[in-house]
């Protein structure tokens, strides 16, 4: 009976197992037992206080606010760039349209003011091979042009008529800016034919704008191959186009004005039958008319060759002024 009594009380192995474990489970919760659960530590670099930040990190800490300034600074170096780009376009393009004006005119006034710029020239007779190297880098970028007035009063353009106005005109091929040089028609220079030396404007009667061209070039050290020659009544019919220049006469000048317009209007045909018409009556600013303007630019008894070549570089200078302003009718 003892023994069924005991036998009965008595728990199987498994049972006895499992009660142990949740005993010892208690006791590691409870921190009564003597043995404790291993404890499971992160590396060092796995750590929340000590984590490697690559750059997906970055992205992540940066607020919305940060980003936008990021993104408003980017476009904003493009949108100065575009500017930039523009400026620049926007230039040569003002460059490209003066050029425009300055080739129309020089064409209009060849084509109907009886300038002929290919009378007896070849630009190979012309050419100046003894340039240094230095004096030809200068000249690079710089369009250079000859302009010759001649005292003709047949019209002509040719030899056998002093060139009286002798201008170099230098353009500069990037900024569209013009200067004018006067070569005085009394200066004594070597013709380029041969030995000789003369005045200057005798250049032009000998050997007519070619032999012109290569006295400049021969004695001022230039390459000059292109060139323009005007008459009296050239100049008074394109500014009678223009619609006349604004100048200011002196009182010396007024003195000999109408005695020039007289014969200008006579010789160059104009008005033959009453040149007095054309007269002005007092010195100052005037409008003046074509041939008021050649009157103008020949005048010389009243003072030196150095005020007469200022008076025929302000007529140009004038000229041109009108010229840009002119609409493509006139």
């Amino acid at each position: 009976m003892a023994l069924e009594q005991n036998r009965g009380r008595r728990k199987p192995h498994s049972e006895l197992n499992r009660d142990t474990t949740d005993a010892n489970r208690l006791n590691t919760i409870s921190g009564e037992g003597k043995r404790r659960a291993p404890i499971v530590t992160l590396p060092e670099d796995k750590k929340e206080g000590k984590r490697r930040i690559d750059h997906l990190d970055v992205l992540q800490v940066n607020t919305p606010k940060d980003i936008q300034e990021e993104l408003d600074e980017v476009y904003s170096k493009k949108e100065k760039k575009k500017k930039s780009r523009w400026k620049k376009i926007l230039l040569l393009s003002v460059i490209e349209i003066l050029t425009l004006i300055f080739i129309f005119c020089t064409a209009y006034i060849v084509r109907y003011m009886n300038i002929k710029p290919e009378v007896e020239f070849n630009v190979k007779n012309v050419k100046n091979e003894n340039i240094d190297v230095t004096k030809q880098e200068q000249m690079q970028g710089y369009w250079t042009i000859a302009v010759f007035g001649v005292d003709s009063r047949d019209g002509g353009v040719g030899r056998g008529a002093n060139a009286d106005v002798q201008l170099i005109v230098c353009i500069d091929r990037a900024t569209g800016a013009v200067k004018l040089a006067s070569v005085f028609r009394d200066t004594y220079l070597n013709l380029a034919a041969g030995s000789r030396f003369a005045k200057i404007n005798e250049a032009y009667a000998d050997g007519g704008p070619e032999q012109a061209v290569k006295a400049l070039n021969k004695n001022l050290d230039l390459d000059i191959e292109h060139y323009a020659t005007f008459n009296w009544r050239a100049v008074a019919d394109v500014i009678d186009m223009l619609g006349g220049v604004n100048i200011d006469i002196t009182e010396k000048e007024f003195k000999y004005m109408n005695a020039y317009i007289h014969e200008t209007s006579i010789e160059s045909k104009i008005n033959v039958k009453n040149p007095a018409a054309e007269y002005i009556k007092k010195p100052g600013m005037q409008h003046l008319n074509g041939v008021q303007a050649v009157a103008y630019a020949r005048l010389r008894y009243m003072d030196d060759d150095f005020t007469r070549t200022k008076r025929q570089r302000e007529l140009f200078r004038v000229f041109l002024e009108n010229a840009k302003k002119a609409d493509l009718a006139t």
